[in-house]
């Protein structure tokens, strides 16, 4: 009985600690997240988790966002990118589970030297149960280092 008890206490404390520890938080991933529209596209993904367009012209890649709470909750996003050519721009999409459009919110930026540049977004309109993803027009040369987000509770 002893046993079966201390089972219990040790089989609820994992799992209030787990639940504690996704209730509001914030991811950052690497830009090698992001995925190319089109496997012909020249992608580079570096020791760094840097994705950087290789090619010569403009692709569209999607970098995903994984949720850990599938109320609606997205509070924030922003994007570290270097954008080499031309103007970068990044879409954050919210759609419902069945993939109708919810909202669409973007953001851009002109040529940036070689600099890091940060775009943001506040929280957009999103449905419960949809999901969230980046959409960016990379111009050559130009690369994603990293993407956050934030759920709130």
């Amino acid at each position: 009985m002893r046993k079966n008890n201390l089972s219990l206490i040790v089989f609820a404390a994992v799992m209030g600690v787990s639940n504690i520890s996704f209730a509001a938080d914030a991811k950052t991933v690497s830009g090698a997240n992001c995925q190319p529209k089109s496997d012909e596209y020249n992608i580079d993904r570096n020791y760094m988790g840097h994705a950087r367009n290789i090619s010569s012209s403009i692709q569209r890649w999607t970098c995903p966002i994984v949720r850990d709470s599938m109320a609606p909750n997205l509070s924030r996003a922003e994007m570290k990118i270097i954008n080499a050519t031309g103007t970068m721009s990044c879409t954050l999409y919210s759609r419902s589970s069945s993939g109708g459009h919810v909202s669409g919110v973007t953001r851009s930026t002109a040529l940036s030297g070689g600099s890091v540049q940060t775009l943001s977004w506040p929280a957009i309109a999103d449905a419960n149960n949809g999901y969230y993803y980046f959409r960016c027009r990379v111009p050559a040369g130009s690369r994603v280092i990293s993407y956050y987000w934030n759920e709130r509770t």
